[in-house]
């Protein structure tokens, strides 16, 4: 998986419609669409995942 930029992160997590970078047929959709946040995407033509970890500070 290539590098994902800030604003793609942003994109999905605001609920856009992110077009696959891989297949370019269908959208990542979230692992849990009824999550409130989700850190894991799919594509379900191809498979290609996007998974990122939140920033998590601990005092």
């Amino acid at each position: 998986m290539k590098n994902i930029s800030k604003s793609l992160i942003d994109r999905l997590l605001d609920g856009e419609k992110v077009i696959c970078e891989a297949c370019v047929k269908s959208y990542y959709k979230p692992l849990n669409p009824d999550a409130k946040v989700n850190h894991y995407y799919k594509c379900p033509e191809c498979g290609n995942t996007i998974h990122f970890d939140p920033v998590v500070d601990i005092d």
